[in-house]
């Protein structure tokens, strides 16, 4: 699982700016990102999408804290009763696609729903409906 950590950071007076820390093997992202230095949104911009955000939040309580714990675990069963796997790549869902080519035409497998980004793959005899 790739790690990073995301910052977002405001300069006074001259805009918002993203500066992220990844892996070495994803450094050409890195570089892109890090080319960009020219202001996106104007400090006055970020003030009031700032406020915009606080005002739509909850105010943080245990019952809050209970609902989203609650939500959470809804959304998890769900994916549980779908009976679809996740990607042992990437975490995403799977797609149960054919086998097209080959010597193995009409098998089929999990194939990740982020391909071609993720090629990641899980035999259907592994992971039976």
């Amino acid at each position: 699982m790739l790690k990073f950590i995301s910052q977002l950071m405001a300069k006074s007076g001259s805009g918002l700016f993203v500066q992220m820390d990844l892996t070495s093997t994803h450094s050409h992202i890195m570089r892109y990102i890090k080319s960009k230095t020219l202001p996106v949104l104007t400090e006055s911009q970020v003030i009031e999408i700032k406020e915009k955000i606080e005002q739509g939040r909850l105010t943080p309580s245990f019952k809050t804290n209970r609902e989203h714990v609650r939500h959470v675990k809804n959304i998890v069963a769900g994916k549980a009763v779908n009976n679809i796997p996740s990607c042992p790549k990437c975490g995403s869902s799977m797609i149960l696609r054919e086998i097209r080519k080959g010597q193995n035409i009409g098998k089929k497998f999990w194939g990740c729903s982020k391909f071609p980004q993720c090629r990641g793959i899980v035999n259907v005899k592994q992971y039976c409906l």
